[in-house]
């Protein structure tokens, strides 16, 4: 059951147990991890390639799993990738549970591993809702979330520069964001691996 819980979230999910093995991983953990561009799963434990990044991951895995707090900026890893891409980010979060009287394979910690690469994959449908953005602004906002510059936008749905300037401005005024960076970060923060 926890599997197919975790396949429907599209960031790659790793659940750890007290000793920092994996106990579980939903499909997308798993193509990263398949993949070996950064991270990968070695005698059960999630690994950095390269030793410096690894020593950082492994800091950040031991305090999750111990329950150890950690100052905020510190849960985050960035882990770069060997081809060039953009590095992964990984963030520990302690599972909030009761101490398990001393059994080792209950869930003590889920890794969230984002690939800034992938595309954001939210159906239109959802943003309108969440928005009230109208059929046109949608679009706008759905390529304009996973990158699209203006001009690209505008050639994408045979819009003029000018449409596509008053869509992103009423997109803007509707999300309470000022520009394409904050509209991204709302976007990932509100559907936050949603699959749909």
């Amino acid at each position: 059951m926890l599997r197919v819980l975790l396949n429907g979230i599209a960031a790659g999910i790793i659940v750890l147990d007290a000793s920092a093995g994996v106990l579980d991983m939903n499909v997308a953990a798993c193509e990263v991890t398949d993949c070996a561009d950064g991270l990968v799963i070695e005698d059960s434990r999630l690994r950095a390639v390269r030793d410096g990044d690894d020593r950082r991951l492994q800091r950040v895995l031991r305090s999750a799993v111990s329950r150890r707090p950690l100052p905020q900026s510190e849960k985050l890893v960035s882990v770069p990738r060997h081809t060039g891409r953009r590095p992964y980010v990984v963030l520990a979060r302690t599972i909030a549970t009761p101490v398990d009287a001393g059994v080792p394979a209950s869930p003590r910690a889920m890794i969230w591993v984002t690939d800034p690469e992938r595309d954001i994959h939210v159906p239109e449908t959802v943003l309108r809702k969440l928005w009230s953005l109208t059929a046109r602004e949608a679009q706008v906002a759905r390529l304009t979330v996973n990158g699209a510059s203006r001009a690209e936008v505008a050639r994408s749905l045979g819009l003029s520069d000018n449409a596509v300037r008053f869509h992103l401005k009423n997109i803007y005024r509707k999300t309470n964001t000022g520009g394409q960076a904050a509209l991204v970060a709302l976007a990932m923060r509100t559907t936050a691996g949603i699959v749909l």
